[in-house]
């Protein structure tokens, strides 16, 4: 199975964060047989400040033909955009990560979803954490925890 994902990173630390959820799904996609591709969209502020709207008057028409859309959508993050860390590296990658294994779920793809949902767990109880979380990891490194524990469980 092949889906068709649109990605809309938005402002802030989603131009962070967005592409900590596809390094996942790529590898989950790899374990579980099935196959994501993406493609990118600049609807966000930024997008707005350049052409007076916030996406173009055909952009609902684009979205329509993938099979889901990571932020905004039902599978949005609700990080927010956070402009005093946006850039840094440091944002916490988890509710974007989350928002991935929902729309797993909601894709059928059950198995990798719970694969997921496992290791989001297991790394959220270990010492690689973001600063909000108290520990001194970056949105990467976080992620690379989480890319471990997929990794040390093999499918399930």
């Amino acid at each position: 199975m092949s889906y068709n994902i649109a990605l809309i990173p938005g402002d802030g630390i989603g131009k962070e964060v967005v592409p900590e959820a596809v390094r996942v799904m790529d590898i989950l996609s790899g374990q579980y047989g099935f196959a994501m591709k993406y493609a990118e969209f600049p609807f966000s502020c930024e997008y707005y400040l350049k052409t007076g709207s916030m996406m173009p008057a055909d952009g609902i028409e684009q979205l329509k033909k993938f099979d889901a859309i990571e932020f905004p959508s039902m599978f949005e993050p609700v990080h927010g955009s956070a402009p005093d860390i946006a850039g840094k590296g440091i944002a916490n990658p988890i509710g974007t990560l989350w928002s991935a294994q929902m729309m797993l779920a909601f894709l059928g793809e059950e198995k990798a979803a719970q694969s997921l949902m496992l290791a989001i767990e297991v790394a959220t109880a270990g010492s690689r954490l973001t600063a909000d979380l108290g520990g001194d990891a970056t949105t990467q490194q976080f992620t690379d925890a989480v890319i471990e524990q997929i990794a040390t469980r093999g499918s399930l």
